[in-house]
């Protein structure tokens, strides 16, 4: 859960939920709910008000009014991106966790279940108050652009492998300096380097022996400029001058 909470804050999110583990059981019926394995968030225009999570500001001006008189909360999951105007990066589907929605026993009609509490009106008629109180009315949404009870993913963040205090920040130029440094100060960095200089050494060896053999076989060859030099006869001699008398 602390993953969901960090997600949602990182990413700046109004509104946002867990995904859905894919089970047997069908947890709801929005297909954009379902766990993604390939992202960590997916932007979307929609939530299901079985499990939403709500920035504390949105919550506090327009959720917490929302709920004075909702009893089964239907009609609630279409009217807050409505009221927030859809923003296109501010709603989303959190990948990297998923959530149960385990079976009611018996049903929606089994004893205990949400849906079997007495209430004033029945689901429809309490959709319908929420429309009317918020005027979620499909012409206002049309106006927008977008289509009435629209449920869209917009954009999604691909998961990555790589942690995110692993990865130098921009105007942190000398972070994997400082990353080396540290690395030393432990200790670390003294065996490291005996490893290194053992390397090294040992391919010293190496070359000089490879060195000496190649000399050793150009000597038994005979060639010029390696090992004795031999005279070369058929080299006119240089005339030899007279002294010079003074």
């Amino acid at each position: 859960m602390c993953s969901v909470f960090e997600i949602f804050t990182s990413y700046g999110l109004l509104l946002g939920q867990p995904s859905l583990c894919r089970t047997p059981h069908r947890a709801s019926y929005w297909d954009i709910l379902y766990q993604n394995n390939g992202t960590t968030l997916r932007y979307s225009s929609f939530v299901e008000i079985m499990a939403p999570i709500f920035e504390m500001g949105f919550f506090r001006r327009v959720v917490g009014p929302s709920l004075w008189n909702a009893y089964t909360g239907w009609g609630l999951d279409f009217t807050w991106p409505f009221l927030l105007r859809y923003p296109r990066k501010r709603i989303g589907v959190i990948d990297e966790v998923c959530m149960t929605h385990a079976a009611t026993m018996g049903g929606k009609s089994g004893e205990g279940d949400l849906y079997a509490v007495p209430v004033p009106y029945d689901t429809r008629e309490e959709e319908a108050r929420r429309v009317g109180e918020y005027g979620y009315y499909a012409s206002r949404v049309e106006a927008m652009g977008l289509p009435y009870r629209n449920m869209e993913i917009w954009g999604e963040v691909r998961k990555t492998y790589f942690r995110k205090e692993d990865v130098p920040q921009v105007g942190e130029p000398n972070a994997a300096l400082e990353d080396v440094s540290a690395v030393y100060s432990s200790g670390r960095g003294v065996v490291y380097a005996k490893d290194a200089l053992l390397v090294a050494g040992l391919a010293m060896l190496v070359f000089s022996g490879a060195l000496a053999k190649q000399r050793q076989r150009n000597r038994q060859r005979g060639r010029p400029g390696h090992g004795p030099r031999k005279q070369h006869h058929n080299r006119p001699p240089l005339p030899v001058s007279a002294p010079l008398s003074v």
